[in-house]
């Protein structure tokens, strides 16, 4: 038996997705994933290819005020795209734990109640 407490524990802290395994629902699994890393990784891209794009042409010198000035102006050049990418990750994140719950839910773990004996 699933526990529906331990499928949404495992999507909530160790990735989204893992709770769907742990359900033994191995295709929603790969599938949460699947796009938590595509949406990672396209951020990720994007990301760095704006900072690229925003250094100055000698960047030796490191100085890690000027990095979180990049930052700053960064997301202020860009606040719906990494909104949305944040939004994106959320919600993929929620659902996650929510399928998870309720999908251990239906395959019998109860998670407080108790079944008399019919």
């Amino acid at each position: 038996m699933t526990s529906p407490w331990v499928a949404a524990l495992l999507s909530a802290i160790l990735w989204p997705g893992a709770g769907q395994f742990y359900n033994r629902e191995f295709k929603k699994g790969l599938l949460l994933t699947g796009l938590t890393i595509l949406l990672g990784a396209s951020l990720l891209v994007g990301l760095g290819r704006e900072v690229i794009r925003a250094l100055p042409p000698d960047p030796s010198p490191f100085d890690p005020a000027q990095m979180r000035q990049l930052r700053d102006v960064l997301l202020q050049a860009n606040p719906r795209l990494y909104g949305t990418y944040t939004l994106l990750l959320t919600l993929t994140w929620v659902f996650s734990v929510v399928d998870a719950f309720l999908g251990a839910h239906e395959k019998g773990g109860r998670p407080t109640q108790n079944h008399p004996a019919e």
